[in-house]
């Protein structure tokens, strides 16, 4: 592993399962600080924070957020910052899966949706990039999803949208702060191996390996790596891409 991020103070948002919890297991065993922003679940958030700190973190520590709500990310920003330091790198992981054919979508599902997969992201990323610009250096990286991109898949309407504003987002966001030293990245991942693909049953789970040309599905550590060279000073001139992690399921 890497000992670029000895010292460096990473926030990831949605950090205490999933691929969240994998980039901050990945910082963690590079030596640098991270703070978890958590939506519900303390426990598992303060698991992560512990193991990190165990994997070689100087500092690990958790606190909640509503990413939907612009007050309470600024709240955790300051709260993580006071504990970590000021952020090299943020990564915005938070997100939430809503399922459902447009025609029958209710008000109150998309606004939800949006709320929390594009309002979050931009509120994350907004007050990331207020922090970094005065500092002249930070990488902010926010995971969006292959429905973002290809929306063919029925049922995810609203998701594929909020997704793909994220994508548009960073790329206006990426534009505007990279003269100040700030680059703004996307992975947008396929099929990966988290807990909602652990519950269907085998045979569904066997019809999606067999559409991945590489043959098996996605690891979060897979997602982890990604972020690990956007996040490097090897990837200072990469802005405003996003990054498939499909397996060559999808190909752009």
């Amino acid at each position: 592993m890497t000992t670029e991020f000895r010292g460096r103070s990473v926030i990831v948002i949605g950090g205490a399962k999933g691929i969240g919890k994998a980039v901050v297991d990945a910082f963690a065993q590079a030596g640098a600080n991270v703070a978890i922003g958590y939506h519900s679940d303390a426990d598992a958030a303060r698991r992560v924070a512990s193991a990190a700190a165990e994997a070689g973190a100087p500092t690990a520590v958790a606190h909640s957020v509503e990413v939907a709500d612009a007050a309470s990310v600024t709240s955790f920003y300051d709260a993580a910052e006071a504990e970590i330091g000021s952020a090299d790198i943020v990564v915005l992981t938070a997100g939430r899966l809503v399922l459902s054919p447009v025609v029958e979508l209710s008000d109150e599902a998309w606004a939800e949706c949006l709320a929390t997969n594009l309002s979050g992201a931009m509120y994350c990323m907004r007050e990331a990039a207020r922090r970094m610009v005065p500092r002249g250096r930070g990488r902010i990286i926010a995971f969006a999803s292959m429905a973002g991109k290809s929306g063919v898949h029925p049922g995810v309407g609203a998701y594929a949208a909020a997704k793909g504003g994220v994508i548009a987002l960073a790329r206006s966001l990426a534009a505007e702060v990279a003269p100040q030293g700030v680059t703004v990245n996307v992975v947008a991942p396929a099929l990966i191996e988290t807990d909602i693909l652990a519950a269907l049953p085998p045979q569904r789970k066997q019809q999606m390996v067999a559409s991945i040309p590489v043959g098996h599905l996605g690891d979060p550590a897979d997602a982890a790596h990604v972020v690990l060279f956007l996040a490097s000073d090897r990837a200072g001139f990469i802005t405003g891409e996003t990054i498939n992690l499909s397996g060559g399921r999808f190909m752009d």
